[in-house]
């Protein structure tokens, strides 16, 4: 018994079903990043602050998505065409 040669002409479209789902789980990823980049952030301000000693990372302003975003897409990581696959 064969092969079905209608099963591998679906290998592609299953291929490419795949990219949202990849995307989104990049761009949860990226905010997950971003998320506990702004715990330490200020994890460090409020060391600064309790102590009065200035700590690495003192005067540094809070990590937001979209600075982020700028950042990633000013590096060539398109982050804006992530966001977009993720929705599907």
């Amino acid at each position: 018994m064969g092969q079905d040669p209608s099963s591998a002409n679906h290998s592609w479209a299953v291929a490419l079903g795949l990219v949202p789902c990849l995307a989104a789980w990049a761009l949860q990823l990226v905010q997950q990043t971003i998320a506990a980049a702004a715990a330490v952030t200020a994890a460090a301000s409020g060391a600064v602050a309790s102590t009065g000693a200035v700590a690495a990372g003192a005067g540094v302003s809070p990590v937001t998505l979209p600075a982020v975003m700028m950042a990633l897409d000013a590096a060539g990581a398109h982050p804006f065409g992530m966001v977009a696959l993720s929705q599907g």
